[in-house]
């Protein structure tokens, strides 16, 4: 294969790649929604997951507390989640937050 010019992999690093290429595939299907937000929902978002209010997020990206309110029930609309906890599991879903560096 190499003398082809072709890649080479061995059975187990060939499954891996294939387990990458399949999960990256999945995560950019699932994660079109969250492609689709503005940039400042998407800061907004990402302030929610962190656990700041929206309170918080308006004080944090110094606009008004209507606005921030504004941009939340936007993302909210566009992902189709509105709890805290389904914006963890969407985050986490999309590749976002990796829970596997969170410290006990």
């Amino acid at each position: 294969a190499a003398f082809e010019g072709r890649y080479f992999f061995s059975q187990e690093m060939h499954a891996a790649v294939i387990d990458s290429y399949v999960h990256r595939r999945n995560c950019e299907q699932t994660g079109k929604g969250y492609h689709q937000l503005t940039d400042r929902e998407q800061q907004v978002f990402r302030l929610l997951i962190e656990g700041n209010s929206t309170a918080e997020v308006a004080k944090l990206l110094c606009v008004s507390i209507k606005t921030a309110e504004k941009h939340r029930t936007s993302l909210v609309k566009k992902l189709d989640i509105s709890s805290p906890v389904e914006m963890m599991k969407y985050a986490i879903r999309i590749g976002l937050v990796d829970p596997e560096t969170w410290r006990n």
